[in-house]
């Protein structure tokens, strides 16, 4: 088993580095040292018996969740990451694997690069009592929203999922109070006084979460976690 932490700070400040030397236009990293922690952490503690992964990115959450499958004896095979645009993900291996992760092979990780409106969750789901569903996609204005493709078409088919969604940001004790929040930061309260700021799935997901009476648990850096079950 690899030193968690210390792997993911290099990891972090190996991409950190390679977007800054080729001036890349994307902002990275979208996660953290502790968030990549706290996503190989959920892995550990669920073992699912398969993982989704919606926005894999440069593919650092998909390391952590390599990682913790790997350490668990579970065939990557099991993992599946999805994004419309897959070659940031093929490019960050080859920036990490040559010394951080030298002897990690990462090619049985299905990547599907589609459209999550699109991917049929059953073959992904079938028969599978242990689901992990990491998301860190973002809904867009005037777009059909993925967050709720994702509550009305995969969560039926789980019996027992583990969620975790990323950049839902816990503001206290009033978002109009938050430094830094955009004018397009979308707000909502979690039936427990929780009160989280960020991307526009927050308008879908925390009312689902109410409706539903589903308990939600913070994560560090900006990371939720919640359970649904049949």
């Amino acid at each position: 088993m690899l030193d968690t932490l210390s792997t993911f700070t290099k990891m972090i400040d190996r991409f950190s580095g390679h977007f800054q030397r080729t001036r890349a236009t994307e902002v990275y990293p979208n996660q953290s040292p502790l968030s990549c922690l706290d996503i190989y952490g959920a892995v550990i503690n669920t073992q699912p018996d398969v993982v989704i992964e919606v926005g894999t990115s440069h593919g650092a959450s998909t390391i952590a969740i390599a990682m913790a499958l790997h350490d668990l004896g579970a065939p990557l095979s099991m993992f599946t990451t999805i994004d419309i645009h897959q070659g940031l993900w093929h490019g960050s291996t080859r920036t990490v694997q040559s010394d951080i992760f030298d002897a990690f092979d990462f090619s049985p990780i299905h990547t599907l690069e589609q459209d999550f409106a699109t991917v049929n969750p059953e073959p992904l789901l079938y028969c599978k009592p242990e689901v992990l569903v990491f998301f860190d996609a973002h809904d867009q204005p005037n777009q059909p929203s993925i967050s709720k493709i994702l509550i009305d078409n995969w969560f039926p088919l789980m019996n027992n999922g583990t969620i975790l969604f990323h950049d839902f940001t816990l503001v206290l004790p009033d978002p109009a109070n938050f430094p830094g929040l955009p004018d397009n930061t979308s707000t909502a309260t979690h039936f427990s006084g929780k009160q989280f700021a960020g991307f526009k799935e927050i308008d879908t997901v925390i009312p689902w979460l109410n409706d539903n009476k589903i308990a939600l648990t913070i994560l560090s850096d900006s990371l939720i976690k919640f359970e649904v079950k049949k």
